[in-house]
């Protein structure tokens, strides 16, 4: 038998999609607090039976008393039009409801006060709270005992609530955070500049940083550039002030920091989407953690463009270890100093290769007390006679060139060699049933307007308004059909990232690996493939070279 719901029931079923431990409190209210203006929120998280939010925004007026707490009761939003241009964190109406339907609830504002207990409203009586709001939440899921049953333990309730309240702080520096521990432990925030509160979340570590601003939008973004983590959960989207989990927005910036990222691991880094309110959705989840954003495609190349923009690329040095006292060993930058370079050393009939990309092999001169960058120093590889001394571990091939040693990963620098190789096959499979595919509407008029993939021998046609097919691709690509239709999807046009996506995992699998013993003709053949590339950097953007001066060895033995 179908039965309507009690008003009473469907109220607690409506309150446990929005509150369902106290974090999700602090979330509701802090985010009430932003909407009234306030320049400081306190939060005290007596235990998990008593929370109060406090703060000294607008308020609400005496009159406006009776209809707070109400099932739907706003004053945010008027119109249907209005959930499609929301300006506000808060709009639907739920929150201090849904905390009033499973706790008892105390609301007090400019000098007025209101309990509500056991779902029974009292009368609005005189308060000494003069400035702001007060929310007192005692009892927690007094009426929905089985809740309390998958609470954790205070610390980790705690801990939840904590984190949520200074994920807020990070997009508005303009408010004092104020936290309060169970032991009455102060954590605090102060109003502050927008870098140094960056630099807090950071703990004051050295952080990178973009932007970017058009029309419908505007981006900032910061992350540790020496800093990795085993999962995505230190990467933190905000949109329009909302905290939210956004896989795609997270995925732009892992693809944008894949040249530096190690396999496996993930940055730290915080993400602001400022947006216009109409091309973002957040009416899908009471929590508001979920967002739908119309230019979804747009702002994902925006975010990947910026953030591998934003990347320093560093040819590694080889560090040494302080030997005594009073030895000096450079550090992070060996070629940022001024080094002495003398006359060429003739090499003697040692049997050792020598090779010189140059058509001469006359002795070259160099200029005393001249600076070079890293980047330099590895070209010097390109116009100055070098000779291939050996391979180290089975991992390094060894390679000198005027008083400095390159070490270069076998693996990766041959992964890099194949990859240039195979990216110019010329070899194409047209399929006999082409495979189709939807992308999104920017996407679709993108591809009408652009065809990226025709440098890549990809072919793709438009049957229909959002709908394609892919005709045919290079043969190298055999069984990758369903690959090369995602980058498509994805609606990322940036070359590297759509050469790296279709051609990285065949070069890697194809390439000498770490632990092969090569013969010196392999080796010398592979060196001299190496130096016929534009950069020292693996397909996925790894830089495979480093360096090591013979001046850091003699100060290292006091010579």
């Amino acid at each position: 038998m179908i039965k309507v719901l009690s008003e009473h029931l469907a109220a607690l079923i409506a309150a446990g999609e929005v509150i369902d431990a106290p974090y999700s409190i602090v979330r509701e209210c802090t985010d009430n607090s932003i909407d009234a203006g306030a320049s400081f929120i306190i939060v005290k998280f007596n235990d998990l039976n008593n929370l109060v939010i406090e703060d000294n925004g607008c308020g609400i007026n005496l009159a406006d008393f009776d209809n707070i707490a109400r099932m739907h009761s706003t004053s945010k939003i008027s119109t249907r039009d209005d959930i499609y241009n929301i300006n506000t964190l808060g709009f639907r109406g739920e929150a201090l409801f849904s905390i009033a339907s499973v706790s008892n609830l105390k609301i007090e504002s400019n000098s007025y006060s209101l309990s509500i207990h056991e779902n029974k409203r009292g009368k609005v009586i005189k308060s000494n709270f003069s400035k702001g709001m007060r929310i007192t939440v005692n009892d927690l899921f007094l009426n929905l005992p089985a809740r309390l049953n998958f609470l954790h333990s205070e610390n980790y309730e705690q801990k939840r609530a904590k984190e949520i309240f200074f994920d807020k702080a990070l997009c508005y520096n303009n408010i004092t955070f104020k936290f309060y521990d169970s032991n009455n432990e102060l954590t605090e925030w102060p109003r502050e500049d927008d870098k140094k509160r960056i630099a807090r979340y950071f703990n004051n570590l050295s952080f990178n940083s973009f932007s970017y601003k058009c029309d419908d939008f505007q981006l900032k973004g910061h992350y540790l550039e020496n800093d990795y983590f085993t999962n995505k959960k230190n990467i933190h989207i905000f949109i329009n002030g909302h905290a939210v989990d956004y896989y795609q927005l997270q995925l732009a910036i892992i693809k944008g920091l894949d040249m530096i990222l190690p396999g496996g691991e993930y940055p730290k880094a915080l993400l602001f989407v400022n947006i216009d309110p109409s091309l973002a959705d957040f009416n899908i989840n009471p929590t508001k953690r979920e967002c739908r954003l119309r230019n979804e495609s747009v702002v994902f190349r925006a975010v990947f463009d910026n953030v591998k923009k934003s990347v320093n690329l560093k040819i590694p040095n080889v560090e040494l270890s302080e030997m005594q006292k009073g030895v000096e060993i450079v550090n992070n930058v060996l070629f940022s100093q001024n080094i002495p370079y003398y006359e060429k050393r003739q090499y003697g009939a040692d049997n050792r290769a020598v090779f010189s990309k140059k058509d001469s092999q006359d002795e070259l001169e160099f200029t005393p007390q001249k600076t070079f960058t890293e980047m330099e120093a590895y070209k010097k590889l390109y116009n100055y006679p070098y000779y291939y001394i050996g391979q180290v571990f089975n991992l390094f091939l060894v390679v000198e060139c005027d008083d400095m040693l390159f070490f270069f990963d076998q693996h990766a620098a041959a992964e890099r060699v194949l990859f240039e190789k195979i990216k110019d096959n010329k070899e194409i499979i047209k399929l006999l049933i082409p495979l189709e595919f939807e992308v999104t509407k920017d996407i679709d008029e993108y591809l009408i307007k652009n065809n990226v993939y025709e440098k890549f021998k990809i072919t793709i046609r438009r049957l229909s308004p959002l709908k394609w097919v892919l005709e045919s691709f290079p043969a190298i690509l055999k069984t990758r059909e369903e690959l090369i239709c995602d980058i498509i999807k994805s609606g990322i046009v940036d070359e590297r990232y759509i050469s790296t996506r279709l051609y990285a995992s065949y070069a890697c699998h194809n390439s000498i690996k770490a632990g092969d013993s090569l013969p010196q003709s392999v080796a010398t053949e592979l060196v001299k493939e190496i130096l016929n590339l534009d950069e020292p950097v693996c397909p996925h953007g790894r830089c495979f070279v480093s360096i090591l001066n013979k001046r850091i060895l003699l100060e290292n033995v006091m010579r």
